[in-house]
């Protein structure tokens, strides 16, 4: 079966926001606006049970993104916004004498503003809301469980960009996130937790609106039991669209 994923209205809120800003922004001429379309040519979701010490790692996950992000005219501030999609994350291991394939979908919804220095450090603060989604199937009965876990939370990140060479420019950003912050849950095993996220950045311009990018994504959350890892390879292109 095929099971396609919708996003709701609520997590598509912040990405309808800032394209309304950017439709706005050619008649105000008051905002640049840059669009990232990009591939995650290779991911991984790893699990690790922390009172049982079980393991599980699934591996060769793709997914796509977007995002978004504004600059008004003459000011240190921008905004930003992300969806980024990761699927087909998968791993086979054995219980007893059954073999069981383990998939997991991971979705992320990423919006906030940031301040950014003359030094080209910057500071920016988002709002995350994140879905994970797995699935075990039995390959002799057919027999399927689902879990998934939800939550919204808030992340803080500082990042340093220049130019590496006259024609390769980069970036690197680290910031701490908790994932829960703003969910009101009783429920501590469906919690993803606290914890680090970094992200590293190579970009060459091709035309003066046009870059192509790859970067590299980690992020680690954990709660009482639980700790998850997600990595991200992607590639894109950026579109400077004002």
């Amino acid at each position: 079966t095929t099971e396609i994923y919708t996003l709701s209205l609520h997590d598509a809120l912040p990405i309808f926001a800032l394209l309304g800003l950017g439709l706005l922004a050619p008649a105000a001429h008051a905002f640049d606006l840059s669009v990232d379309a990009y591939y995650t040519a290779d991911a991984s979701v790893r699990a690790e049970d922390r009172d049982t010490d079980n393991t599980l790692k699934l591996d060769e996950g793709s997914g796509e993104g977007v995002r978004l992000v504004a600059w008004p005219e003459n000011s240190p501030v921008f905004f930003s916004a992300e969806l980024a999609n990761v699927r087909d994350a998968e791993s086979d291991f054995q219980i007893a004498e059954a073999t069981f394939t383990e998939t997991a979908r991971y979705q992320q919804v990423r919006a906030g503003m940031g301040v950014i220095n003359r030094s080209a450090f910057y500071t920016r603060f988002e709002v995350v809301r994140s879905d994970l989604r797995s699935e075990r199937r039995d390959a002799a009965t057919l027999f399927v469980a689902s879990t998934q876990r939800e939550s919204t939370g808030l992340a803080a990140l500082v990042g340093i960009a220049g130019a590496l060479h006259s024609r390769v420019l980069g970036s690197i950003e680290v910031g701490y996130q908790d994932l829960d912050l703003l969910e009101d849950s009783d429920d501590e095993a469906q919690e993803f937790g606290r914890g680090f996220i970094g992200t590293a950045r190579v970009d060459v311009p091709v035309h003066s609106r046009i870059q192509i990018f790859g970067e590299y994504r980690f992020q680690q959350a954990r709660n009482d039991n639980l700790q998850t890892e997600l990595s991200e390879a992607r590639i894109g292109v950026r579109f400077n669209v004002l």
